[in-house]
């Protein structure tokens, strides 16, 4: 992507490190889940959220995996110690993966949804501002001047 059209917010939900803390989270959430089924011991839900595993840190062992995901679930299983087998058990890498990107699919659903009603309440502001400075005349009624650019727009 060329620099100058990326958005800051956007590039914030879909860096690596936020995508890793992703993946973490739909562990722990899976966890938990074992947890209440009484399959998992309690506890390991909560050392999972505590766990900080690094962007740095999977790329390291990225280079002796050559798997992402993988690199990222070893690093997690040695720092939560204790119960970690449950991480990731029975998962796929895709179970993870496509689950943590549904996620940041809505994340980034959410953000453009923002950016879109702001864009409006500007494009409103402005269209005010130049029918006043052409008309010359106090906006009495902003409904009817929706309802004519809605017309020209549809």
């Amino acid at each position: 992507m060329i620099d100058r059209y990326i958005n800051n917010e956007i590039s914030s939900i879909w860096n690596d490190q936020n995508r890793f803390n992703t993946w973490k989270l739909v562990q722990e959430k899976f966890v938990e889940t074992l947890e209440h089924l009484n399959i998992a011991e309690k506890g390991v839900s909560k050392k999972i959220r505590n766990t900080e595993v690094s962007k740095e840190e999977v790329y390291k062992q990225e280079e002796i995996t050559n798997h992402d995901l993988a690199s990222f679930v070893d690093i997690l299983q040695k720092k939560v110690g204790d119960g970690s087998h449950w991480i990731h058990y029975g998962l796929t890498s895709s179970d993870v993966v496509d689950t943590s990107n549904s996620v940041l699919i809505m994340e980034s659903i959410d953000t453009v949804t923002e950016l879109i009603n702001n864009l409006l309440t500007t494009l409103k502001d402005k269209a005010i501002e130049e029918l006043i400075q052409f008309t010359g005349e106090p906006l009495e009624d902003y409904d009817i001047l929706m309802e004519v650019i809605a017309e020209d727009l549809g």
